[in-house]
């Protein structure tokens, strides 16, 4: 009796697959191909899961709190060159149009 991948034509293999001589491959051979595109030993999962923990780790230094400490220090800076810019404009240029300013904001933080 003839067999039933002879009947379809599928070549010598007495298994039912087809012949390495038909250059016709079987299921599992298929499989076993890489993909159209894919690049040999590159895992898109482990990929994908880099960029996201890079992302997050970005995320979190953008939403990070400053430490009050820190605040605090750069608040009283930001304060003594804000009163040294005051006294300046006071000490050159008493007569200036901006000297209502200059009192008013002595005025609020002083």
């Amino acid at each position: 009796k003839e067999s039933f991948a002879a009947r379809r034509g599928g070549g010598g293999d007495k298994r039912g697959g087809a012949s390495l001589k038909s250059g016709k491959l079987t299921l599992k051979q298929r499989r076993a191909l890489p993909k159209k595109g894919a690049v040999s030993g590159f895992d898109v999962r482990k990929f994908n899961r880099e960029i996201d923990s890079k992302l997050e780790k970005d995320l979190k230094e953008s939403m990070a709190v400053i430490d009050p400490k820190h605040r605090h220090r750069i608040d009283t800076q930001l304060i003594s060159h804000v009163f040294t810019t005051y006294f300046r404009v006071l000490k050159k240029f008493p007569n200036s149009k901006a000297l209502p300013v200059v009192l008013t904001g002595i005025a609020k933080f002083g």
